[in-house]
């Protein structure tokens, strides 16, 4: 484990698989280990039916770099040893929507699929091996999620362009955060606005943090300029509302939202 007291942050470094003997004989969790449902159920159960109750999952890709030890050494896997990395990632893919399956089982109402493919200068794989090894994952829970008319919204910090069209045409019905300086919200609404919703954008790197009241306010309002006209935006951070982040600006975020962003305002 690795941190930095002054991002307030900690993080796993290393994975559990160190040799390729290691990723073959690699078992994730199960799914269906006895009391996983039931610790579900008992989630979800005081919240029902007073608020939407959205379940985080994965689709494979951010589980399975983390086990392998980095993102740079699955990336080395796929292009030196492509039939070892797709046995690995296609167990991982199945205890990932094993999970999911779990949740909506449960009750989730909307799932929030969070793997990260890329910084804010491109994708972390080529189009090319994303079609191949990861976008696969994706449909088959979009799918799933359809047939359980449940809502699937799509995280991913950073340059999302190079792979954009291919998460729209998987069926997503969302994309989170569309993060500030690596892709423009305004841009990505007129592109697609019309075929998912939107979410996201409030600056969590320096106006949440350290901005001040009206440096939060006029980021609220470029957001809603930028997204909310016709519908389908939702208000949010551009990526979490994390240790750093001001509280006060927090309440500010969500006060300027109720004022700017009713729908009579266009």
């Amino acid at each position: 484990m690795d941190s930095r007291s002054d991002t307030k942050t900690s993080w796993y470094v290393g994975g559990i698989l160190e040799t390729e003997e290691d990723v073959e004989n690699y078992f994730p969790p199960d799914p269906e280990e006895e009391g996983r449902f039931e610790m579900v159920e008992r989630s979800v159960e005081p919240f029902k039916d007073r608020v939407v109750i959205i379940g985080q999952g994965h689709s494979c890709w951010h589980m399975a770099f983390q086990a392998r030890g980095g993102i740079d050494k699955l990336l080395i896997d796929m292009y030196r040893r492509p039939i070892l990395a797709k046995g690995f990632m296609d167990k991982v893919a199945d205890a990932c929507f094993g999970m999911v399956k779990l949740m909506v089982e449960g009750g989730v109402e909307v799932l929030f699929i969070t793997d990260d493919y890329a910084d804010c200068h491109s994708p972390f794989m080529s189009p090319k091996l994303f079609r191949e090894f990861e976008l696969p994952n994706i449909r088959r829970v979009v799918d799933f999620a359809k047939k359980r008319s449940v809502p699937l919204l799509k995280h991913s910090d950073g340059n999302l362009y190079p792979i954009l069209a291919d998460l729209v045409e998987a069926g997503i019905n969302g994309l989170h955060p569309i993060e500030p300086g690596a892709m423009d919200l305004k841009d990505v609404k007129q592109r697609y606005g019309k075929r998912m919703c939107i979410l996201g954008n409030v600056d969590c790197r320096f106006v949440l943090p350290f901005g001040s009241e009206e440096d939060v306010r006029r980021d609220v309002r470029r957001c809603i300029d930028a997204a909310a006209e016709g519908g389908g935006y939702i208000l949010a951070s551009s990526n979490s509302i994390h240790a750093n982040c001001k509280v006060e600006n927090v309440y500010t975020m969500v006060d300027e939202a109720r004022k700017y962003g009713k729908y009579s305002h266009f």
